[in-house]
């Protein structure tokens, strides 16, 4: 059970999990699901109440830490986005002032990138 004081008002918040172990969350006077079960805080809402401790499963939070990680790697960085309108300035530069052609399009310029990639 927590306690905070809000305005001088004592608020006390009530902790629960249901009969798997999973983490309900807390409530301030209000009513917890039918079954509920009252517990101490997590230390992080994905944990799991097991036997009469919070265990909080690593593998997922290794997935979690992956997938962040691998979405890092994967989206461009804004140097790769300057250096791609350096680029496609460029190639309309020689395309009109050189070759007397009209200017590429950012999606078709994007298209003929990723064609040859």
């Amino acid at each position: 059970m927590e306690t905070r004081y809000e305005s001088m008002v004592l608020i006390m918040t009530t902790h629960y999990r249901d009969s798997a172990g999973n983490y309900l969350g807390g409530y301030d006077g209000s009513d917890p699901p039918a079954g509920a079960i009252e517990c101490s805080v997590p230390p992080d809402g994905r944990a799991v109440w097991i036997v009469d401790t919070w265990v909080l499963d690593q593998s997922a939070i290794d997935d979690e830490q992956k997938e962040h990680a691998l979405g890092a790697l994967t989206a461009p960085s804004s140097y790769d986005k300057a250096i791609g309108a350096v680029l496609f300035e460029l190639v309309n530069i020689v395309r009109v002032e050189v070759q007397g052609k009209s200017p590429l399009t950012a999606s078709t310029f994007r298209n003929y990138i990723k064609g040859k990639m």
